[in-house]
């Protein structure tokens, strides 16, 4: 399936766009599509920005569809926006074409 470029402020504001394949490190499953605005590491994932969700993005965490935690949800103070901060080497990504 493919994703469309959310185009909005944040987009703007910190640049180029690339779409990001987020999987679990343990199990390999693929979690979601993720749009990273901007350069520097990844260290949160915000709701508005992902798509083609593989498990429920409600709740506390942010699990695999195999149950494995791989982040936990916060509000993004500076921004207040909400957001799953990552937990540290839980992930893998994957740069897609578009």
């Amino acid at each position: 399936m493919k994703s469309k470029f959310k185009n909005d402020k944040y987009k703007h504001v910190r640049g180029a766009s690339r779409l990001l394949r987020i999987s679990c490190r343990q199990c390999d499953s693929v979690i979601c599509h993720y749009q990273k605005d901007g350069h520097g590491g990844l260290f949160r994932l915000y709701l508005d920005r992902i798509s083609n969700a593989n498990t429920a993005l409600e709740g506390k965490g942010l699990s695999c569809p195999n149950g494995h935690l791989v982040a936990v949800r916060i509000i993004y103070e500076k921004e207040s926006r909400p957001a799953f901060r990552l937990l540290p080497s839980a992930i893998m990504k994957k740069i897609l074409e578009t």
